[in-house]
């Protein structure tokens, strides 16, 4: 009797063994043999470069990156630019990012201001006069004489429209009887009012300052201005800021067509953007409601330009900036930086100041008039001058038209200044420095801290 043969048990592995199998499968030839390689998945040999640019997703990409660079190319090619008339139709529907003011890029929305013969010449027949108005506001005793002078300057001119300024209705203010911070600062505020009213036909209007913080705390009180759309009495009115001169009457911008709001590009930013310094507008209770709103709404960030801008944008009429919106600090330009306020003519300051009705005070960092401007002020900020190449003063600066039509400015103003300021708020208050170009007066009621 044979023995019985003893099949140990073996761990478990992951593949059979020949000697694993039953003794009568081995033979068998129903069952192959197992060989020790099958199991094992076969390795998938690496595509080429070759093979993996000719595969399908490869070709598919490709043709993706092709068409976006075709189209980015002839996008580029095509696309507006500055000047062509296609630019100009996607920036009057609002359809360039950051575009600004819409009516900026359209052609027809620029003003052709009528030229009268005369002060009352035909043009103006029909017009009724009081319910125009020229209006300028005042927010602190500071600005108060300059604003006096833009009234003096329009009845000087011949203007015929009312009068209006736009004040406190504060203590500071006051037309009767005396404050009690400053009785003589209160007296110099009272005389200049009547003065405001009684010489040059002033209508006062007194409200609430409208004060926001805003991020340039000079302008906090700026807000103040767009309560003349609430001049309702009036069809028409000219707002002016009280840091301007007015060298000529303006009342042939009441001749225009009915608009909503009228106002000069500001030329000196490269972004298409509305002034604000002097607006020809229609006052009604619809506008002033939106401004309410929007002064309400105002971040640390929107000024009352701002303002306008995002109402106006599509609806307004654009004045002539050359003629209505020049700055003082455009005398201070070199002669090849006055692209963006002449185009492509040639820089001729005299005749630029002459063309002007209204020049505006805005020359940063030199101080308005008013504020006190010392000797280092306008040696530091005075125009350049080209240097001398010969003689015996070589390499110092030549006396140039644009010193000269500044400085004849400059002096006009503040003789007018002195004269408006020390006549009515005694000469105490008058402090004149000679500079030997210029003459620059500071004036400030008395009793004003600092």
């Amino acid at each position: 009797m044979s023995k019985p043969t003893n099949h140990r048990r073996r761990k478990s592995s992951a593949h059979l063994q020949h000697g694993d199998m039953p003794s009568f499968l081995e033979n068998s030839p129903f069952f192959l043999p197992i060989s020790a390689e099958a199991d094992l998945p076969k390795a998938i040999p690496r595509p080429t470069i070759k093979q993996l640019l000719r595969s399908k997703s490869a070709r598919k990409s490709a043709r993706k990156i092709l068409s976006l660079t075709v189209f980015l190319i002839v996008s580029w090619y095509f696309w507006p630019r500055k000047g062509d008339p296609s630019y100009a139709a996607l920036g009057t529907y609002g359809l360039l990012k950051g575009g600004g003011a819409q009516c900026l890029y359209d052609p027809k929305a620029v003003a052709v201001v009528p030229e009268p013969t005369s002060r009352t010449g035909r043009e103006y027949e029909g017009l009724q006069w009081e319910r125009m108005a020229y209006v300028t506001y005042v927010t602190k005793a500071e600005v108060l004489c300059n604003a006096v002078m833009i009234f003096e300057s329009l009845k000087r001119v011949g203007s015929r429209a009312k009068r209006v300024m736009i004040i406190p209705d504060s203590e500071e203010f006051m037309t009767e009887g005396y404050g009690s911070r400053s009785a003589l600062k209160d007296e110099v505020v009272k005389r200049l009012l009547k003065v405001a009213v009684e010489k040059y036909g002033v209508v006062l209007v007194r409200v609430r300052v409208v004060r926001r913080r805003i991020a340039y705390d000079d302008w906090r009180e700026s807000y103040t201005k767009l309560l003349a759309f609430n001049l309702t009495q009036y069809d028409r009115a000219i707002v002016l800021d009280s840091d301007a001169s007015v060298l000529k009457s303006m009342d042939e911008l009441f001749l225009l067509p009915p608009a909503p709001a009228a106002m000069p590009r500001a030329y000196w930013l490269s972004k298409p953007t509305l002034a604000s310094h002097i607006m020809l507008i229609e006052p009604s209770v619809p506008t002033y409601k939106r401004m309410e709103k929007a002064i309400q709404k105002a971040d640390i960030e929107t000024y009352d330009m701002e303002i306008v801008n995002s109402i106006f944008s599509s609806s307004c009429v654009v004045l002539p900036h050359r003629k209505y919106a020049l700055l003082t600090g455009e005398f201070r330009r070199k002669d090849d930086e006055h692209g963006q306020f002449l185009g492509n003519e040639t820089w001729d300051p005299q005749r630029v100041f002459e063309e002007a009705s209204l020049v505006h005070f805005s020359d940063h960092p030199m101080l308005k008039p008013w504020q006190g401007i010392t000797v280092e002020d306008v040696a530091r900020y005075k125009p350049e001058c080209a240097l001398r190449d010969q003689g015996e003063w070589e390499g110092q600066e030549e006396w140039c038209e644009n010193r000269r039509v500044v400085s004849s400015f400059c002096m006009s103003f503040m003789r007018s200044f002195t004269l408006t300021c020390e006549r009515f708020s005694g000469p105490t208050s008058i402090e004149i420095s000679g500079t030997g170009e210029r003459l620059f007066v500071h004036w400030e009621p008395p009793g004003v801290e600092h």
